[in-house]
């Protein structure tokens, strides 16, 4: 697939995180033969932002007794691959910002506190934990990880 640049040659996001999320699972799915333990990937369902209305607050109600858990990651690999015995991404929305005196810059959003502690406590479990803002930054963790788990940045946050 291929992205579109901005001038500078570095690629603009996609419209939502979404759409990211959705791309990596598209390249999986296209990588099974080559890597036969990326159909174990899945997506985690989350709240994405607070519910609006009443029907919505139902439906996260029933999720949360169901057990979604607010701060899960967004994809999960359950394949132990070197020290690790799971690799979990969180895909963060990447925004654009035009302004007539700095051009664009990119404003990457932050992990939720949830977030960060349900990280920290997988990490302390054995798993590899990365925060990513594209789905070739999250391609470029799982290919990685099943790969050369030992190139893998250290667990705090970092881009391998």
């Amino acid at each position: 697939m291929t992205r579109r640049v901005d001038p500078a040659g570095l690629p603009l996001p996609r419209k939502s995180e979404h759409e990211e999320q959705a791309a990596v699972i598209a390249w999986a799915e296209l990588q099974e033969a080559a890597h036969p333990d990326l159909a174990l990937l899945f997506a985690v369902p989350n709240m994405a932002q607070a519910p609006r209305n009443k029907a919505a607050r139902v439906a996260v109600a029933r999720r949360l007794r169901e057990g979604m858990k607010p701060g899960a990651p967004d994809l999960f690999l359950p394949v132990a691959r070197g020290p690790y015995i799971g690799c979990a991404v969180e895909m963060k929305h990447r925004r654009v910002h035009y302004t007539q005196t700095k051009g664009m810059r990119y404003e990457e959003t932050d992990t939720t506190p949830a977030q960060e502690e349900f990280h920290r406590r997988l990490r302390a479990a054995g798993h590899y934990v990365a925060v990513r803002h594209s789905a070739e930054e999250a391609q470029a963790v799982f290919l990685a990880y099943l790969t050369d788990p030992d190139s893998l940045a250290p667990q705090d946050g970092s881009a391998p």
